[in-house]
């Protein structure tokens, strides 16, 4: 948490309207423990990020 207040309150205050994550699609506690907290599994997609080989990550979006 940010300055001890729940991430979703500090983004709403910043004028954010969601909060997105991505992890590996082989990571299944990452993807579970979002699930659980209200994020939506946008799904399996092919990201390129530097420094890596990994490319396949599940999306997630929590609409504030």
């Amino acid at each position: 948490m940010a300055h001890g207040k729940p991430p979703e309150k500090v983004a709403q205050k910043q004028g954010c309207r969601t909060i997105r994550l991505d992890t590996y699609v082989e990571n299944m506690p990452a993807r579970k423990l979002y699930s659980r907290y209200g994020f939506t599994d946008l799904g399996c997609h092919t990201v390129n990020y530097e420094d890596t080989e990994l490319n396949e990550f599940h999306l997630f979006e929590y609409v504030l």
